[in-house]
Protein backbone atom coordinates (compact mmCIF):
# COMPACT_ATOMS: atom_id res chain seq x y z
CA UNK A 1 0.00 0.00 0.00
CA UNK A 2 1.17 3.74 -0.62
CA UNK A 3 1.64 6.34 1.82
CA UNK A 4 -0.89 8.56 -0.16
CA UNK A 5 -3.44 5.56 -0.02
CA UNK A 6 -2.73 5.41 4.04
CA UNK A 7 -3.83 8.73 4.90
CA UNK A 8 -7.10 7.35 4.71
CA UNK A 9 -6.42 5.19 7.63
CA UNK A 10 -5.92 6.15 11.48
CA UNK A 11 -2.98 7.71 12.13
CA UNK A 12 -1.06 5.26 13.84
CA UNK A 13 -1.73 2.51 11.46
CA UNK A 14 -0.86 5.11 8.43
CA UNK A 15 2.58 5.84 10.90
CA UNK A 16 3.08 1.82 10.93
CA UNK A 17 2.72 1.67 6.91
CA UNK A 18 4.96 4.54 6.63
CA UNK A 19 7.21 3.07 8.74
CA UNK A 20 7.78 0.09 6.35
CA UNK A 21 7.98 1.73 3.73
CA UNK A 22 10.84 4.36 4.72
CA UNK A 23 12.54 1.38 5.99
CA UNK A 24 12.22 -0.47 2.53
CA UNK A 25 12.91 3.04 0.45
CA UNK A 26 16.76 3.02 2.46
CA UNK A 27 15.53 5.86 4.78
CA UNK A 28 19.07 5.16 7.04
CA UNK A 29 17.74 7.53 10.00
CA UNK A 30 14.37 8.30 11.47
CA UNK A 31 13.42 9.88 14.63
CA UNK A 32 9.89 9.33 16.43
CA UNK A 33 9.07 11.33 18.88
CA UNK A 34 6.81 9.88 21.49
CA UNK A 35 7.03 9.51 25.19
CA UNK A 36 5.45 5.84 24.83
CA UNK A 37 8.53 3.73 24.40
CA UNK A 38 7.15 0.31 25.33
CA UNK A 39 3.81 1.31 22.87
CA UNK A 40 6.32 1.94 19.97
CA UNK A 41 8.25 -1.04 20.83
CA UNK A 42 5.61 -3.37 20.29
CA UNK A 43 4.59 -1.83 16.47
CA UNK A 44 8.01 -1.79 15.56
CA UNK A 45 8.22 -5.97 16.50
CA UNK A 46 5.19 -6.46 13.96
CA UNK A 47 6.83 -4.34 11.42
CA UNK A 48 10.44 -6.76 12.11
CA UNK A 49 8.30 -9.98 12.12
CA UNK A 50 6.96 -9.11 8.55
CA UNK A 51 8.69 -11.84 5.78
CA UNK A 52 10.43 -8.80 4.20
CA UNK A 53 12.11 -7.59 7.12
CA UNK A 54 12.11 -10.54 9.26
CA UNK A 55 15.83 -11.78 8.30
CA UNK A 56 17.60 -7.97 9.44
CA UNK A 57 16.90 -8.29 12.89
CA UNK A 58 15.37 -5.90 15.47
CA UNK A 59 18.20 -4.19 17.69
CA UNK A 60 17.20 -1.82 20.60
CA UNK A 61 20.19 0.15 22.57
CA UNK A 62 19.66 2.55 25.70
CA UNK A 63 21.94 3.68 27.78
CA UNK A 64 21.27 1.84 30.71
CA UNK A 65 21.86 -1.54 29.37
CA UNK A 66 23.62 -1.20 26.11
CA UNK A 67 22.46 -2.76 22.78
CA UNK A 68 20.20 -5.61 22.48
CA UNK A 69 18.96 -8.00 19.57
CA UNK A 70 15.28 -8.89 20.61
CA UNK A 71 13.94 -10.34 17.24
CA UNK A 72 15.78 -12.10 14.76
CA UNK A 73 16.86 -15.65 13.33
CA UNK A 74 19.40 -16.34 15.79
CA UNK A 75 17.01 -14.81 19.14
CA UNK A 76 15.12 -16.95 21.40
CA UNK A 77 12.99 -16.23 23.93
CA UNK A 78 15.44 -13.67 25.83
CA UNK A 79 16.99 -11.05 23.85
CA UNK A 80 20.81 -11.33 22.95
CA UNK A 81 22.92 -8.91 24.49
CA UNK A 82 25.80 -7.17 22.13
CA UNK A 83 28.75 -6.65 24.21
CA UNK A 84 31.01 -3.39 24.60
CA UNK A 85 28.37 -0.99 23.00
CA UNK A 86 27.17 1.18 25.49
CA UNK A 87 28.28 4.38 24.76
CA UNK A 88 27.16 6.44 21.35
CA UNK A 89 30.55 6.26 19.66
CA UNK A 90 30.69 2.23 19.77
CA UNK A 91 27.14 2.07 18.83
CA UNK A 92 27.67 3.80 15.47
CA UNK A 93 30.76 2.29 14.87
CA UNK A 94 28.69 -1.18 14.78
CA UNK A 95 26.09 0.33 13.17
CA UNK A 96 28.22 1.71 10.21
CA UNK A 97 29.41 -2.02 10.17
CA UNK A 98 26.27 -3.79 9.52
CA UNK A 99 25.16 -5.26 6.62
CA UNK A 100 21.52 -4.91 7.82
CA UNK A 101 19.82 -4.61 10.78
CA UNK A 102 16.42 -2.60 12.66
CA UNK A 103 18.09 -0.27 15.45
CA UNK A 104 16.20 1.54 17.79
CA UNK A 105 18.18 4.41 19.44
CA UNK A 106 16.69 4.77 22.91
CA UNK A 107 17.13 8.39 24.79
CA UNK A 108 19.93 9.10 21.84
CA UNK A 109 19.09 12.68 21.39
CA UNK A 110 20.61 14.31 24.94
CA UNK A 111 24.29 13.06 23.47
CA UNK A 112 23.79 15.15 20.67
CA UNK A 113 23.96 18.28 22.31
CA UNK A 114 26.74 19.87 25.36
CA UNK A 115 25.84 22.67 27.16
CA UNK A 116 22.94 23.09 24.51
CA UNK A 117 25.01 22.98 21.54
CA UNK A 118 25.65 20.20 18.93
CA UNK A 119 28.43 18.05 19.48
CA UNK A 120 30.22 18.38 16.17
CA UNK A 121 32.45 15.19 16.30
CA UNK A 122 28.80 13.22 16.48
CA UNK A 123 27.02 15.23 14.15
CA UNK A 124 29.31 14.39 11.91
CA UNK A 125 29.61 10.98 12.62
CA UNK A 126 25.95 10.47 12.25
CA UNK A 127 26.12 12.30 8.79
CA UNK A 128 29.04 9.76 7.53
CA UNK A 129 26.74 6.92 9.37
CA UNK A 130 23.68 7.76 7.39
CA UNK A 131 25.95 8.24 3.82
CA UNK A 132 27.67 4.92 4.81
CA UNK A 133 24.47 2.79 5.06
CA UNK A 134 22.09 4.56 2.51
CA UNK A 135 23.10 1.35 0.29
CA UNK A 136 22.25 -1.76 2.40
CA UNK A 137 19.35 -2.36 4.49
CA UNK A 138 20.18 -0.67 7.49
CA UNK A 139 17.83 1.65 9.19
CA UNK A 140 18.31 3.61 12.95
CA UNK A 141 15.41 4.95 14.55
CA UNK A 142 15.91 7.51 17.59
CA UNK A 143 12.94 7.22 19.94
CA UNK A 144 12.45 9.79 21.99
CA UNK A 145 9.89 12.82 23.66
CA UNK A 146 11.65 15.24 21.08
CA UNK A 147 14.94 15.14 18.82
CA UNK A 148 16.71 18.41 18.88
CA UNK A 149 16.75 21.14 15.75
CA UNK A 150 19.72 20.38 14.51
CA UNK A 151 20.72 22.48 10.90
CA UNK A 152 23.02 20.25 9.92
CA UNK A 153 20.86 16.82 10.28
CA UNK A 154 18.09 18.41 8.89
CA UNK A 155 18.16 16.79 5.70
CA UNK A 156 19.53 13.56 6.77
CA UNK A 157 16.49 12.62 9.72
CA UNK A 158 13.48 12.13 8.81
CA UNK A 159 11.44 13.04 11.50
CA UNK A 160 7.60 11.36 12.57
CA UNK A 161 5.27 11.34 15.65
CA UNK A 162 3.75 8.43 17.35
CA UNK A 163 -0.27 10.25 17.67
CA UNK A 164 -1.93 8.82 21.02
CA UNK A 165 -4.18 5.85 20.80
CA UNK A 166 -7.00 6.34 18.85
CA UNK A 167 -10.64 4.87 19.31
CA UNK A 168 -9.72 1.05 17.90
CA UNK A 169 -6.83 0.98 20.01
CA UNK A 170 -8.51 2.94 23.47
CA UNK A 171 -11.56 0.32 23.30
CA UNK A 172 -8.79 -2.91 23.15
CA UNK A 173 -7.12 -1.26 26.23
CA UNK A 174 -10.49 -1.10 27.95
CA UNK A 175 -11.84 -4.32 27.23
CA UNK A 176 -8.59 -5.64 28.35
CA UNK A 177 -9.07 -4.10 31.86
CA UNK A 178 -12.72 -5.01 31.32
CA UNK A 179 -12.20 -8.69 30.95
CA UNK A 180 -9.66 -8.38 34.27
CA UNK A 181 -12.60 -7.48 36.09
CA UNK A 182 -15.06 -9.34 35.44
CA UNK A 183 -12.77 -12.37 36.18
CA UNK A 184 -12.43 -10.70 39.16
CA UNK A 185 -15.55 -11.67 41.62
CA UNK A 186 -15.66 -8.51 43.76
CA UNK A 187 -15.84 -6.21 40.92
CA UNK A 188 -18.58 -5.01 39.51
CA UNK A 189 -19.11 -3.73 35.31
CA UNK A 190 -22.15 -1.80 34.66
CA UNK A 191 -21.42 -0.07 31.76
CA UNK A 192 -24.28 0.39 29.39
CA UNK A 193 -23.60 1.44 25.21
CA UNK A 194 -24.19 5.29 26.26
CA UNK A 195 -21.84 5.25 29.51
CA UNK A 196 -19.63 3.01 27.17
CA UNK A 197 -19.04 5.69 24.78
CA UNK A 198 -18.63 8.86 27.34
CA UNK A 199 -15.76 6.57 29.23
CA UNK A 200 -14.35 6.35 25.59
CA UNK A 201 -14.38 9.25 24.76
CA UNK A 202 -12.57 10.55 28.19
CA UNK A 203 -10.39 8.72 27.87
CA UNK A 204 -9.10 9.76 24.53
CA UNK A 205 -5.90 12.25 24.58
CA UNK A 206 -4.18 10.11 27.04
CA UNK A 207 -1.71 7.79 26.29
CA UNK A 208 -1.77 4.22 26.36
CA UNK A 209 -0.01 4.13 29.81
CA UNK A 210 -2.37 7.09 31.06
CA UNK A 211 -5.52 5.40 30.21
CA UNK A 212 -4.03 2.26 32.00
CA UNK A 213 -2.96 3.84 35.15
CA UNK A 214 -6.75 5.76 35.41
CA UNK A 215 -8.48 2.61 34.40
CA UNK A 216 -6.87 1.25 37.27
CA UNK A 217 -7.33 4.24 39.45
CA UNK A 218 -11.37 3.89 39.01
CA UNK A 219 -11.68 0.45 39.71
CA UNK A 220 -9.83 0.80 42.63
CA UNK A 221 -12.16 3.21 43.84
CA UNK A 222 -15.56 2.36 42.63
CA UNK A 223 -14.60 -1.12 42.33
CA UNK A 224 -15.01 -1.37 39.45
CA UNK A 225 -16.53 0.57 36.05
CA UNK A 226 -19.95 2.53 36.64
CA UNK A 227 -21.22 5.40 34.68
CA UNK A 228 -19.63 7.78 36.82
CA UNK A 229 -16.26 6.31 35.82
CA UNK A 230 -16.27 8.92 32.84
CA UNK A 231 -16.10 12.00 35.32
CA UNK A 232 -13.17 10.31 37.26
CA UNK A 233 -10.95 9.98 34.12
CA UNK A 234 -11.72 13.52 32.97
CA UNK A 235 -10.81 14.88 36.83
CA UNK A 236 -7.42 13.10 36.13
CA UNK A 237 -7.06 14.24 32.70
CA UNK A 238 -7.69 17.86 33.99
CA UNK A 239 -4.92 17.28 36.43
CA UNK A 240 -2.29 16.42 33.54
CA UNK A 241 -3.43 19.23 31.97
CA UNK A 242 -2.19 21.61 34.53
CA UNK A 243 1.38 20.74 33.96
CA UNK A 244 0.84 22.23 30.24
CA UNK A 245 0.59 25.98 31.26
CA UNK A 246 -0.69 27.18 28.13
CA UNK A 247 -3.38 25.12 28.24
CA UNK A 248 -6.57 25.53 30.62
CA UNK A 249 -9.37 23.06 30.93
CA UNK A 250 -12.70 24.83 30.45
CA UNK A 251 -15.59 23.48 32.60
CA UNK A 252 -19.00 22.92 31.56
CA UNK A 253 -21.64 25.23 32.78
CA UNK A 254 -25.91 23.96 31.74
CA UNK A 255 -27.38 25.56 28.42
CA UNK A 256 -30.24 27.18 30.45
CA UNK A 257 -28.21 29.04 32.67
CA UNK A 258 -26.58 30.99 29.50
CA UNK A 259 -29.94 32.69 27.79
CA UNK A 260 -29.29 33.99 24.45
CA UNK A 261 -27.70 33.09 21.16
CA UNK A 262 -30.30 30.47 20.00
CA UNK A 263 -28.40 30.22 16.59
CA UNK A 264 -25.08 29.24 17.98
CA UNK A 265 -26.88 26.45 20.31
CA UNK A 266 -28.70 24.78 17.15
CA UNK A 267 -25.08 24.72 15.44
CA UNK A 268 -23.88 23.13 18.94
CA UNK A 269 -26.52 20.97 19.07
CA UNK A 270 -25.73 19.60 15.47
CA UNK A 271 -22.17 19.43 15.79
CA UNK A 272 -22.94 17.19 18.90
CA UNK A 273 -24.05 14.64 16.50
CA UNK A 274 -20.75 14.39 14.39
CA UNK A 275 -18.96 13.08 17.57
CA UNK A 276 -21.41 9.75 17.69
CA UNK A 277 -20.37 7.09 16.70
CA UNK A 278 -23.27 6.68 14.31
CA UNK A 279 -21.39 9.48 12.45
CA UNK A 280 -17.95 7.95 12.68
CA UNK A 281 -19.32 5.06 11.15
CA UNK A 282 -20.73 7.02 8.77
CA UNK A 283 -17.89 8.47 7.35
CA UNK A 284 -18.50 12.17 9.04
CA UNK A 285 -16.17 14.36 9.70
CA UNK A 286 -16.18 15.44 13.79
CA UNK A 287 -17.15 19.44 14.16
CA UNK A 288 -13.48 21.00 13.95
CA UNK A 289 -14.57 24.51 16.04
CA UNK A 290 -16.81 27.80 16.22
CA UNK A 291 -15.56 30.89 14.84
CA UNK A 292 -17.45 33.92 16.63
CA UNK A 293 -17.03 37.08 15.65
CA UNK A 294 -18.47 40.43 16.88
CA UNK A 295 -19.26 39.19 20.42
CA UNK A 296 -17.97 40.88 23.04
CA UNK A 297 -15.30 39.24 25.76
CA UNK A 298 -17.48 38.34 28.45
CA UNK A 299 -20.38 36.89 25.69
CA UNK A 300 -17.61 34.63 23.98
CA UNK A 301 -16.26 33.17 27.47
CA UNK A 302 -20.02 32.21 28.29
CA UNK A 303 -19.96 30.84 25.31
CA UNK A 304 -17.38 28.80 25.55
CA UNK A 305 -18.36 27.31 28.93
CA UNK A 306 -21.48 26.45 27.27
CA UNK A 307 -19.95 24.14 24.58
CA UNK A 308 -18.48 21.46 26.27
CA UNK A 309 -21.98 20.63 27.85
CA UNK A 310 -23.87 20.99 24.56
CA UNK A 311 -21.05 19.01 22.81
CA UNK A 312 -20.91 16.47 25.51
CA UNK A 313 -16.76 16.73 25.56
CA UNK A 314 -14.53 18.63 27.28
CA UNK A 315 -12.70 21.60 25.92
CA UNK A 316 -9.42 23.02 26.30
CA UNK A 317 -8.28 26.55 25.85
CA UNK A 318 -5.56 27.52 24.48
CA UNK A 319 -3.44 30.85 25.72
CA UNK A 320 -0.73 31.66 23.21
CA UNK A 321 0.16 34.92 25.24
CA UNK A 322 0.76 32.13 28.28
CA UNK A 323 3.42 30.23 25.52
CA UNK A 324 5.37 33.10 24.49
CA UNK A 325 5.57 34.42 28.24
CA UNK A 326 7.58 31.25 29.05
CA UNK A 327 9.52 31.41 25.65
CA UNK A 328 10.51 35.00 26.35
CA UNK A 329 11.25 34.08 29.90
Amino acid sequence: MTLSASRELPATEALILGLDEYIRARYGLLAVQTFEKERFLRFMRGVADHERHRAKGLYVWSRVRGLRKITGPDVGAEPKPIPNREDALSLLEYIEEAEQGLYVLCDFAPYLLEYGAPRPELIRRLRELAWAIRSRPVTVIFLGARFPEIPELEKEVKLLDLPLPEEAETAQILDREIDRLEANPNAVVELDSDARANLMQALLGLTATEMENVLAKAAVRQRGFRPETARLVLDEKRALIRRTEALTFTPPIPVEHVGGYPSIQRLLRRAALTFTADAHAFGVDEAKGLLLVGCRAAERTRSRRRRPHCLDVRFLTWTSARLWAKEVA
